[in-house]
């Protein structure tokens, strides 16, 4: 899901593209960008993997994000992946097969984890779920 943020839209993708378990497909949903988006997406139509949408007017971000849930990985356009990200989710879901949801971490850019964002989930029939801070 990316809106007028090219620069980081083209960091992300590169850092998906550099994966040592490269995902089959990159869903790229663009907001109906006004920034040169639509000209950055251009210098990847080679790549097979890809798949760039193209809203005709700004849906806001959850529709935006609807548009890609058939996919596994969901994700803005400031998320940097480490390499070996999708080689250790991978990992981790066989490792795991009763989780149903894997997710990664938000950093400041100052690198220290924001465990804001860090959730436990009590109850899954109501959603019910508190902070989850890391020690």
């Amino acid at each position: 899901m990316t809106f007028n943020r090219k620069d980081l839209l083209k960091k992300a993708i590169n850092s998906v593209l550099t994966q040592t378990y490269a995902p089959t497909y990159v869903i790229v949903v663009d907001n109906h960008s006004t920034d040169g988006t639509d000209e950055l997406m251009t210098t990847f139509a080679s790549r097979k993997e890809i798949v760039y949408v193209r809203t005709s007017e700004n849906v806001g971000g959850s529709m935006g994000f609807y548009l890609g849930t058939d996919w596994v990985s969901l994700s803005d356009d400031d998320a940097i992946f480490e390499t070996h990200y999708f080689e250790k989710l991978l990992v981790a879901s066989k490792q795991k097969p009763e989780v149903k949801c894997f997710t990664g971490t938000v950093k400041s850019p100052n690198e220290t984890i924001q465990d804001v964002h860090r959730r436990k989930l009590l109850n899954t029939a109501t959603l019910r779920e508190k902070l989850f801070h890391l020690e």
